[in-house]
């Protein structure tokens, strides 16, 4: 059940996160990285497993690394997406889907 906020736990301590704050989420071997506008989290979890806690409506995954916030998209070309400052590839195999998403 989605509530519009989950809690992420970071070292010892669980922060709020609100839902619609999440830009994007990268994953680094067995770590991700939430990353809000001008915050970031870095917990222990795979994207797949992450992506499950998002609501599929907000939230697409544009390559095996980034699930992005397609709301928070200021522009994107066939194999890039732009949220704020950053540069997200988008890959081949998840194209598709992310084009589907968006239209």
């Amino acid at each position: 059940m989605n509530k519009g906020f989950l809690f992420v736990r970071e070292g010892t301590k669980n922060f709020k996160v609100n839902i619609d704050e999440i830009w994007y989420v990268c994953s680094h071997k067995n770590y991700l990285e939430i990353h809000l506008e001008e915050k970031k989290y870095k917990i222990r979890s795979k994207l797949s497993d992450f992506a499950l806690l998002l609501p599929t409506s907000s939230f697409v995954r544009v390559h095996r690394r980034y699930l992005v916030n397609i709301f928070v998209a200021s522009n994107y070309s066939t194999t890039r997406i732009t949220i704020g400052k950053v540069q997200i590839p988008i890959s081949q195999t998840y194209r598709k889907n992310f084009l589907k998403k968006i239209y």
